[in-house]
């Protein structure tokens, strides 16, 4: 079973002590989307978006990210925000995420690699979805979205991997992804790493997908329990990530959605900070999501924040 490390350092088996070489990936970047930004253009990469995409990959503070669209198959309304903090320690943010709002597309991805090269490679995942999917239009079925979007992480973690072996400033760079993608009253998670979905029902707390990780396969083997998986030294090594050596298997689940739903995508730097019982508490109280997605946020940097943060939250009302 191969591993690939997403310790504290985000690395991939990187050495930090090579130098780096002159190539750069990175256009100027900002913190946080509006819908505002977005209408001027404002991308990762500088071209043109499809109308009301939000996109970021930045450092910290400024104003979460809000959006709000009908739902018309259950008669209710999607309404959400999207946040991304380069938390307390980190003085850069390899985090990055993308919504179409007019879509229901939600997509986060937590970058690793030595001499920020992960925020290359979350940019470029971000990036190649946004290329596959929103440029592809809004698909009528949700099977139809599933294969779109499985193609369209292939399709990044092969950018993401060609990349790496041609610069030595590069090498081993590596990148988690989440998606959701809410097609009438469905809904499909695709997912590789350990970036998480959260769903908050009737007052319960669901994490939708699983792990990637060395943690996760050994508590389905029945190795750890879930006590020794918060101890576990190599919790965070990942089995799997956009640009790692090993296959892609990304998972993919489809499921029905109602009014009510509460979403929460997050990167690690989140869910390692903060209990299943305060993401409960905070999904299901009566904060617009914009409040909730500051407040998660600020729950993690109490605890330290020892990683960057980004969060999704989304509600069906």
């Amino acid at each position: 079973m191969g591993g690939m490390a997403h310790e504290d350092d985000d690395t991939l088996g990187y050495d930090e002590d090579d130098e780096p070489t002159e190539v750069d990936l990175r256009p100027p970047l900002f913190a946080t989307a509006s819908l505002r930004r977005d209408a001027r253009g404002r991308t990762l990469d500088g071209r043109p978006p499809a109308p009301s995409v939000l996109m970021s990959q930045g450092s910290a503070g400024g104003t979460p990210a809000r959006w709000q669209r009908p739902v018309h198959t259950i008669e209710g309304r999607l309404t959400g925000a999207a946040f991304t903090h380069v938390g307390m320690v980190r003085s850069d943010n390899e985090d990055a995420y993308l919504v179409w709002p007019d879509a229901h597309l939600m997509v986060i991805a937590d970058g690793m690699g030595g001499h920020q090269a992960g925020d290359v490679a979350s940019r470029v995942a971000i990036e190649c979805l946004r290329d596959h999917l929103v440029r592809g239009g809004v698909p009528m079925a949700i099977e139809a979205a599933q294969e779109r979007v499985v193609d369209a992480v292939h399709a990044a973690h092969g950018q993401i991997t060609t990349l790496s072996g041609a610069s030595e400033s590069l090498k081993g760079m590596g990148t988690t992804l989440v998606v959701l993608w809410i097609i009438g009253d469905e809904a499909l998670a695709v997912h590789v790493g350990d970036s998480r979905l959260y769903r908050a029902r009737g007052g319960q707390l669901d994490q939708i997908t699983g792990d990637h990780s060395l943690a996760m396969e050994l508590k389905r083997r029945g190795i750890l329990d879930t006590q020794g998986m918060q101890a576990f030294r190599h919790k965070n090594v990942l089995t799997q990530a956009l640009g790692g050596k090993e296959a892609l298997k990304p998972d993919a689940a489809q499921f029905t959605v109602q009014r009510g739903d509460r979403f929460l995508l997050c990167t690690d730097g989140l869910s390692d900070l903060v209990d299943a019982d305060r993401m409960r508490a905070t999904l299901t109280g009566a904060q617009p999501p914009e409040e909730q997605a500051r407040e998660l946020t600020e729950a993690a940097l109490a605890e330290g924040g020892r990683d960057n943060i980004t969060v999704v939250v989304a509600h069906i009302d």
